[in-house]
């Protein structure tokens, strides 16, 4: 799983006194991280609430060459057993680099992009058509997140056309259309779900929950530097090999 949250760094002009307000005191950068586990792995506790009894992660300084992220993640996944598995299950949300960076170190594996993200990009399309209704929203996107879940020959896609069709110069509409029309390959939310396979991207989503605790507290403004060295310490103490981060 793969995604990215924002950080805030020094900008050019940290410590600078008031002035002008285009100074750039404060830079928010994107930090691109994973998550790897192997599916025997999953588990859940007495509250039916699912967790991951071994996990490991791999998070990136910003500005780090995507080529470079996508060998981290690559060697990660090998040591984990990457080139023994029967079946590589990648998954994600709609952004253009995890995309590119799992066609460059991961193309056979099985893609699926997040639910949870699809089902944004049709609540999004919801309140577009209905701004004055919540009721109305809800009640045209039910069956949609239906199709969406649970009908493995795209009928969502076929809806959208047909609401498109209707309404061909609907810019909100051409963009939702052309999203779920990039990712129809990615939208096998039925079949994945009945061989037990992930379909949505929670465990990734608790991981950048979980540095953000450490790395965006209120009043953190890092350096480059300082971040970079705090991020690997971070990573090291997640997977648990920090004693191996001194030597």
């Amino acid at each position: 799983m793969l995604d990215g949250w924002m950080v805030r760094q020094r900008g050019t002009d940290w410590g600078v006194k008031p002035g002008p307000p285009a100074l750039e005191r404060v830079s928010w950068k994107e930090v691109k991280s994973a998550i790897l586990y192997r599916l025997e792995d999953r588990a859940a506790n007495a509250s039916g609430r699912g967790m991951l009894i071994e996990k490991k992660v791999v998070a990136v300084p910003p500005d780090t060459d995507l080529i470079d992220l996508g060998a981290r993640i690559q060697a990660q996944a090998m040591r984990m057993g990457l080139a023994r598995a029967k079946e590589v299950f990648v998954v994600a949300d709609g952004a253009l680099w995890i995309w590119n960076l799992i066609e460059d170190r991961f193309s056979q594996a099985t893609k699926t992009l997040d639910f949870y993200h699809g089902s944004e990009h049709l609540w999004s399309l919801a309140r577009h058509l209905y701004p004055d209704s919540p009721e109305l929203a809800a009640a045209w996107i039910k069956p949609l997140l239906h199709q969406l879940r649970h009908t493995p020959e795209h009928r969502v896609i076929v809806t959208l056309e047909e609401l498109l069709a209707g309404n061909p110069a609907d810019p909100i509409i051409n963009r939702e259309v052309n999203y779920f029309k990039n990712h129809r390959d990615h939208l096998n939310y039925a079949d994945l779900a009945a061989r037990n396979a992930p379909i949505g991207s929670g465990s990734m989503e608790s991981a950048c929950s979980q540095f953000q605790d450490r790395l965006k507290r209120r009043g953190q403004f890092w350096s480059p530097r300082g971040l970079a060295h705090m991020l690997a310490i971070d990573v090291a103490l997640k997977n648990d090999t920090l004693e191996f981060l001194w030597n």
